[in-house]
């Protein structure tokens, strides 16, 4: 009984960790069509700071910006002559 209850225990961390981890790629995906949509990056950081304090306000701030910085310089990062 001990035994079952540990693994369904564990089952339920994660199935937890793996909802977060799906929530924080989805994250990722908005962000980058932000940033695709953006004429500029504060517009982008604007735009991906809403969506995070709205829809996934687990996410550090800092690292949503970081986010933007990177995924801003690795798309339009090509378009720079």
């Amino acid at each position: 009984f001990v035994v079952i209850l540990i693994y369904k225990m564990k089952e339920r961390e994660m199935g937890m960790s793996g909802y977060i981890l799906d929530l924080e790629e989805q994250f990722h995906d908005k962000v980058l069509d932000i940033v695709k949509e953006s004429e500029a990056i504060e517009e982008a950081e604007g735009q991906a700071e809403e969506l995070r304090a709205k829809e996934y306000p687990f996410i550090d701030r800092d690292d949503a910006l970081h986010l933007v910085g990177d995924s801003w310089n690795e798309f339009w990062g090509g378009y720079l002559v």
